[in-house]
């Protein structure tokens, strides 16, 4: 969920939150961060042996429009979403600092999540699902 932070500042000053995810209410699995740790820290501490995989996923799936939907609230003002085109991924990647292969390899997942390449598979597979909502996760980076 807190993928979503750097666009707060832009919001707050232009209204316009850029998203990766398209369409904007495609709804996909998000977990807070805190919820990664308390999830991570409990699975470390169970017995278990051989190969394991375990889904984590936050109480809600998230669209973009809920990002915004929820940035309007927070903010007290109106946000509008704007796709970023998937032909600028990789230089907005590299904007935020990264390396050229970490845009390439940021670019590809979210064109995964976006073309549904990527999804939990479910499948019998584990899952553990954190207890933090979107604007819970949000809520403190939007007062600072």
């Amino acid at each position: 969920m807190e993928n979503f932070v750097g666009g707060i500042a832009q919001a707050k000053q232009s209204g316009q939150f850029h998203s990766f995810l398209s369409p904007l209410d495609k709804h996909i699995p998000m977990i807070a961060t805190k919820d990664i740790g308390q999830l991570a820290a409990e699975l470390l501490q169970q017995n278990w042996t051989g190969h394991r995989i375990v889904e984590l996923e936050g109480p809600n799936r998230y669209s973009a429009n809920d990002v915004v939907n929820t940035l309007t609230t927070q903010l007290k003002r109106d946000i509008k979403a704007q796709i970023i085109p998937v032909h600028d991924y990789q230089r907005v990647y590299r904007s935020f600092g990264g390396s050229p292969a970490a845009a390439i390899m940021m670019a590809e997942m979210t064109i995964g999540f976006n073309n549904n390449h990527i999804v939990f598979e479910g499948n019998g597979r584990e899952q553990a699902i954190g207890i933090t909502l979107l604007e819970d996760a949000l809520s403190n980076y939007v007062r600072t």
